[in-house]
């Protein structure tokens, strides 16, 4: 075998080799799915077929921490060139820098065109610290996966401290806690928080309609994808970059701890769906750990793979592999409830056995729950933690955006019927509309026409839980008499349409009933975060979901619990008297 190296050189943005025979210039192709993954700021991608090389080791390299190498040999993924069993001809991938010319500037911007963004190559790395032997410290991830943002914390369990994260390049420019809740995908089926051909929204109202439910990716394209695939790959690019965050700026505190990690999702289901819900997000959030480990870019057929682990590993009960959390690690809870954990561990937690509702606003639903809380005690530990007795559990279709659509729907069904009755081959040409008669002045009364309905429609769903938990699940409870607390959170409960709806529905109640307490929810002092104390609650969900699952507690559903019934009898004009034995 010769050990002449092939000298590959540049020369008036031509690459020659003295070598070949064809002095032509060879073409330079395109890269291929996996090729982009050998991208990075000012580099090229270059092919060089050379049959006498000896066959590279395919199995990655890994260092003292068990993590796979990040300057290990990048081989061409096996099947976009050949089978590695019949691959005769070993592909390397040579770098070549391009040096910008000015008098080439539209070669420049083919190459910017083309580059990635630093989180989609990211290391999938979970540790800092390279020794088996250091002290071990538990770290919950809790993810609140919402309809148009998604909100990521932090927590150490033993210090008690919790971290908002802040991905600012991923995010609108001065909200950097609130990820976008969409996935790109590339011609390449390469998926990305950031950019690519096709932009997927509306990602969780898709999986909540049904898991199976197909998208195709393009209109001119054959290619589909299931909204699990799209929630899974969206929620391991969001892990990966979170861990990320974590371990770039808590270097100094985790570098000589091994870091024992559980993640936690919420879960917006009636009680009804929580069971089959909850088991979805269970294995989305199991595959996507699983990918978040990986290193460079994630692809939808990697999406496939991990699924099916994931599955396997649900129903064997153990990890994927190395790289995998065991099952038990990841938990999802209510949304609603977990957005009360804060709350319930915080001075304003109120008498044990209180009874709340609590009414979280987001972009896409309203989330509604009626719940006990209260101190019960472990089978498992002995020692004592919260329960929410869940009584009454309601999500629907009534959040911000929705009121927004509809509001836009009210306008232009109404600007449509205004300027259609202008449409006629009446007219004659000295008789036309004058220029006000185009003009539309009663759009407030419109949208007034819209909002009240839409009030309505939120009055009527909190009604139905009122009137519920009065008069079957809860009719003798106390706190009837003191003022039931109400929490109203959520990035949509600063719409004043949500409180009023609050206040209309008390009314269902009658005289019998003091006045509500509106409950708004404090910043715990433990949370690090650039944020207002007034804002908190778009993030409450996340931070209750940080918690362990010993510290968040039990939850009871609805149908664990029975009515309380109230015995009727006739009553007689002496039960109003003290009896003899009295006197």
């Amino acid at each position: 075998m010769s050990k002449r190296k092939k000298k590959i050189k540049k020369s008036q943005g031509q690459i020659t080799d003295p070598v070949a025979k064809d002095t032509r210039k060879p073409p330079i192709e395109r890269p291929t799915a996996m090729g982009m993954a050998f991208r990075t700021a000012g580099i090229l991608e270059v092919k060089v077929a050379n049959t006498s090389l000896p066959k590279q080791d395919l199995t990655p390299q890994t260092d003292a921490s068990g993590q796979v190498g990040q300057r290990q040999k990048r081989i061409m993924r096996p099947g976009n060139v050949a089978e590695k069993s019949n691959l005769k001809d070993q592909v390397i991938v040579e770098r070549i820098k391009l040096k910008p010319k000015e008098e080439k500037p539209e070669k420049i911007k083919e190459v910017a065109s083309i580059r990635r963004h630093e989180s989609d190559t990211r290391p999938g790395r979970t540790q800092i610290c390279s020794t088996d032997e250091a002290k071990s410290r538990e770290i919950v991830i809790g993810i609140d996966f919402g309809t148009s943002c998604t909100k990521i914390v932090i927590r150490d369990r033993e210090l008690g401290q919790a971290y908002a994260v802040p991905l600012e390049s991923q995010t609108t420019p001065g909200f950097p806690y609130f990820l976008p809740s969409r996935l790109f995908i590339d011609s390449n089926k390469v998926i990305s928080l950031i950019s690519g051909d096709t932009c997927m929204k509306d990602i969780k109202l898709m999986l909540m309609r049904s898991p199976e439910l197909v998208k195709k990716i393009d209109n001119n394209l054959p290619e589909s994808v299931s909204s699990l695939e799209l929630v899974t790959g969206y929620l391991a690019l969001t892990l990966r970059e979170a861990r990320h965050w974590f371990l770039e700026n808590h270097n100094a505190v985790y570098s000589g701890l091994l870091i024992d990690w559980s993640f936690n999702i919420g879960v917006p289901s009636s009680s009804s769906e929580f069971k089959s819900h909850a088991q979805i997000y269970k294995k989305a959030a199991l595959a996507a750990w699983w990918l978040s480990a990986q290193n460079g870019l994630l692809d939808l057929t990697l999406v496939q793979e991990a699924l099916v682990k994931a599955e396997e590993s649900i129903q064997q009960n153990v990890p994927i592999d190395d790289a995998g959390l065991h099952p038990e690690l990841v938990n999802s809870f209510p949304e609603v409830i977990a957005e009360a954990v804060g709350y319930a561990r915080s001075d304003m937690r109120p008498t044990d056995g209180t009874m709340h509702l609590l009414v979280d606003v987001g972009a896409g639903t309203m989330d509604l729950a009626m719940f006990v809380l209260h101190r019960v005690k472990d089978p498992d530990t002995e020692s004592e933690i919260d329960q929410y007795s869940t009584l009454l559990n309601d999500v629907c279709r009534l959040g911000a955006l929705i009121l927004h659509e509809e509001r836009v729907n009210y306008q232009y069904k109404f600007l449509k019927e205004k300027l259609e009755g202008l449409v006629s081959d009446d007219f004659f040409v000295s008789s036309i509309p004058g220029p006000n008669d185009y003009i539309v002045d009663q759009t407030s009364k419109v949208i007034d026409e819209c909002d009240r309905n839409f009030k309505n429609n939120c009055s009527n769903r909190i009604k139905t839980i009122l009137l519920n938990a009065k008069r079957k699940r809860n009719p003798i409870a106390w706190i009837w008499e003191e003022g039931l607390p109400v929490i109203l959170s959520g990035g949509g409960s600063k719409v004043p349409i949500y409180r009023k709806a609050i206040e209309e529905s008390q009314e269902a109640l009658g005289s019998q009933v003091v006045p509500f307490r509106l409950i708004e929810l404090n910043k715990p002092s433990r949370l690090e975060a650039q944020l207002l104390a007034e804002d908190y609650h778009r993030l409450a969900v996340a931070y209750g979901l940080s918690h362990s699952v010993l510290e968040i507690g039990n939850v009871l559903p609805p149908e664990a619990i029975e009515d309380i019934s109230i015995s009727k009898r006739k009553t007689h004009y002496t039960d109003n008297y003290p009896g003899a034995e009295m006197t």
